[in-house]
């Protein structure tokens, strides 16, 4: 996933919309939305279990070693990875339980739908739905200037084509 944290202008008049420095022809957004990426909070239980079962398997190893009068170098180098791997689980835990939802302001064209921009404030995102949804319809008079405090991101792969088909690429986010 990329970020770009940072404000991003957001620009409608008569005939176009400017998300920064994208473009878009009023007349050829089809629909515009805002969708809900909710943290997998069901990964924080998940992380929490793999900590807490890599500590029970550092005390089950702290126990056999006992019996079986390990020397204690081994034993402390034998503890590095049950200990790392728990530390890492809940590292891992924590980062996802303190992330926080976004709010992502989706405009379909004639092509696939894209992510405008995504932030934190759910009201914001929906206020530009409005907005923009009432300018296809009644094109502002005036030029309507927005500066949007957001993160830009983009959710999965992204599949560019260009041409008659020939050059495709595919860029995978985050996995």
């Amino acid at each position: 996933m990329t970020d770009h944290s940072g404000v991003t202008q957001l620009r409608v008049n008569r005939a176009t919309l400017w998300i920064g420095s994208d473009v878009y022809q009023l007349r050829n957004i089809a629909r515009v939305q805002s969708l809900v990426s909710e943290p997998d909070r069901a990964g924080v239980t998940r992380a929490i279990g793999r900590a807490a079962a890599w500590l029970v398997g550092w005390l089950v190893l702290l126990c056999c070693a006992g019996q079986a009068d390990a020397p204690t170098g081994v034993i402390v180098f034998a503890s590095l990875i049950p200990l790392g791997l728990a530390a890492y689980s809940g590292w891992t835990a924590f980062r996802i339980a303190t992330r926080a939802t976004q709010y992502a302001l989706v405009l379909e064209t004639t092509g696939a739908p894209s992510a405008a921009l995504v932030s934190t404030d759910g009201a914001m995102v929906d206020n530009l739905v409005g907005l923009i949804a009432n300018a296809i319809e009644n094109p502002p008079a005036r030029e309507i200037v927005q500066n949007i405090d957001n993160r830009k991101l983009v959710f999965g792969d992204e599949i560019n084509m260009k041409g008659d088909g020939i050059q495709i690429g595919k860029v995978v986010r985050g996995g």
